[in-house]
């Protein structure tokens, strides 16, 4: 029986488990100004651009605020990182001081009318008019022929690994379901945890029971995991997944996190449920964790041991570590200045060929502040809010994802990053979407303004990585 996580005891969350500092209206304003005020010693109107401080930010960030950041734009990025306690020391090349950044304006967005390819195969639609009628949204449709793809392609192969045990096959079967299917599904999961795309209960939950464990997800632990309590701390405190606590620069940040993600997140995840008085969570959580151990406990009896490792230890290993990976490097830049800020503790990847087989999931600032958002309207939204964007310093990157972007840190390559990747939102670019959007804009800022150089961006970033200590991080 597939049990609706929307009735679990003990959660506080809706159906749809937005909670409130999901909310846009959870997000800080900051009035710290953007990379090209705080990188150069020009354009007083650059300061005044920025938006004002909410009432959501904690006393702590406030304080931080006032003490550690210049709203002038006589501040520059360099002093404000190196006064900072524990701060990086940025790695910047002479040829970098004097190379400008890629602006909006210099590029087209393509996200929005790009392909599809989340599925590898529709059936040339004639199961369309039966699968319609089913859906909540009919923009879900191709939600289900990859689960359908699934059923259909990877459990026959993967009970021809159980049933023969066959090394070669199993060798064969890891490689099409990881890198064939895996980031996929996980998208899918994810923002089908969202949004439901089912009218069914028992339809909806099918994927996060049945499917997930192929690709080593412990039925049910990815609700409890990424909507109650990635979304509900929102990468702060209680956060087990949460980043900011990490020396971020290199790897051996990234391998303390990546073995509290391995190791720790099964013990940590039900006293989470405990701490925070969901004891209904608390006990489905075992009461899943056990059915899916007792799964593979009789797969190695009645099957094979060795098609058993391929099918299901193995993924969940691999799994784990490519999600720590990524949750890793969509959290990895988070401004010391702003940390309870949606728009500063992640960035925005676009024009990237992965958001159109991850579901635009490169849009993740959007989605932490419209966790509820349809997947396809992501890159519109993102075109409608550049302004708010710009205003509270958000990173954009182009042509990359995020894990190409946690490679790049972890290697140490931020300058190349910053020189390749980043997109300044310039007011030309902006103004361009707005008109493209049908937005009636009456901003009369000047369109001539100081675009900052890779060596200005790069030392923006190198401060982002910065160890954020200790402090009340459950937004207000």
């Amino acid at each position: 029986m597939v049990v609706n996580v929307a009735a679990i005891p003990g959660d506080d969350r809706d159906a749809d488990g937005r909670s409130d500092v999901s909310d846009a209206s959870s997000t800080t304003a900051g009035s710290e100004t953007n990379v090209a005020s705080t990188a150069n010693n020009k354009s007083k109107a650059q300061a005044g651009g920025s938006s004002s401080s909410s009432g959501s930010a904690s006393p702590v960030e406030k304080k931080r605020r006032t003490s550690t950041v210049s709203t002038s734009a006589s501040s520059t990025a360099s002093s404000t990182s190196s006064s900072r306690p524990g701060a990086i020391k940025a790695n910047v090349s002479a040829a970098a001081e004097k190379q400008k950044v890629t602006c909006l304006s210099d590029i087209e967005l393509t996200d929005e009318t790009a392909q599809r390819s989340e599925y590898h195969f529709g059936y040339f639609g004639l199961l369309d008019k039966f699968i319609l009628p089913l859906l909540r949204d009919k923009r879900d449709l191709p939600m289900v022929y990859l689960q359908l793809n699934i059923i259909n392609f990877l459990w026959p192969l993967a009970l021809a690994v159980l049933y023969t045990g066959n090394v070669y096959l199993g060798i064969a079967y890891l490689p099409i379901a990881l890198l064939g299917f895996m980031e996929r599904f996980i998208l899918m999961l994810h923002f089908a945890s969202h949004r439901k795309v089912f009218k069914n209960e028992f339809l909806s939950g099918f994927a996060l029971y049945f499917i997930a464990p192929f690709f080593g997800i412990p039925p049910g632990a990815y609700y409890l995991h990424h909507i109650i309590m990635h979304h509900g701390e929102n990468n702060h405190g209680l956060d087990t997944s949460e980043t900011e606590s990490y020396h971020r620069e290199g790897v051996f940040g990234f391998l303390k996190y990546w073995l509290r993600f391995l190791v720790g997140l099964s013990i940590e995840l039900p006293v989470y449920a405990l701490r925070t008085g969901r004891v209904g969570w608390f006990f489905f959580f075992w009461v899943c964790m056990g059915s899916w151990a007792s799964v593979i406990a009789a797969c190695w009896k009645f099957f094979t041991p060795t098609g058993t490792i391929f099918v299901w230890i193995a993924p969940h290993f691999l799994a784990l570590s490519a999600m720590a990976l990524g949750n890793y490097a969509q959290h990895v830049f988070v401004d010391p200045d702003s940390p309870s800020n949606n728009y500063t503790l992640s960035y925005n990847c676009l024009n990237v060929g992965t958001n159109q087989t991850t579901f635009n999931d490169g849009y993740h600032i959007l989605h932490h502040i419209f966790p509820r958002l349809h997947w396809s309207e992501l890159p519109r939204k993102f075109a409608t809010s550049l302004r708010e964007h710009k205003s509270n310093r958000a990173l954009t990157f182009r042509n990359i994802h995020f894990f190409d972007v946690g490679v790049l840190v972890l290697t140490g390559q931020i300058e190349k990053l910053a020189r390749e990747h980043y997109v300044f939102l310039d007011e030309k670019g902006i103004r361009r979407e707005q008109d493209k959007s049908g937005v009636d804009s009456k901003d009369k800022r000047s369109l001539e303004e100081e675009v900052p150089t890779v060596a200005d961006v790069t030392r923006d970033l190198y401060r982002r990585l910065t160890f954020i200590p200790p402090y009340s991080r459950k937004i207000d």
